[in-house]
């Protein structure tokens, strides 16, 4: 379904040939274009609903070196099963740009990034 996460460096992506995807309010690396994917049959740009109803257009990257888990993972209300959740933060400013999701069953992960926090090339 995913691939493991965490596999380069932020410091790589600005060393990569082509631009990654950055944090819209600090610049800072987030991932390469190249490991956008989509996971299961969803597209790699999905739309979601959040808990209180706010709807969250994400795009989902196999490896987001520039994304920092913030908080302990849970299960409850993963838009993807079999899958527990993170905050993801941006690594340069801190803010939240997303999430970090987790096998239960292993240890493949994978992140998704909210499309009006970031740029893409």
């Amino acid at each position: 379904m995913f691939d493991r996460d965490e596999q380069a460096s932020p410091e790589r992506l600005d060393d990569d040939a082509s631009e990654p995807i950055r944090c819209r309010f600090c610049d800072y690396a987030l991932a390469a274009e190249a490991e956008v994917f989509g996971v299961g049959d969803r597209p790699a740009v999905a739309t979601f609903f959040n808990p209180s109803g706010e709807l969250m257009e994400v795009v989902t990257v196999r490896v987001a070196p520039g994304l920092r888990s913030v908080g302990p993972p849970t299960t409850e209300f993963s838009w993807f099963a079999g899958t527990a959740w993170t905050v993801g933060a941006c690594g340069g400013c801190g803010v939240q740009i997303g999430w970090r999701w987790a096998s239960t069953d292993g240890p493949e992960s994978f992140a998704g990034l909210l499309t009006d926090r970031i740029r893409r090339p």
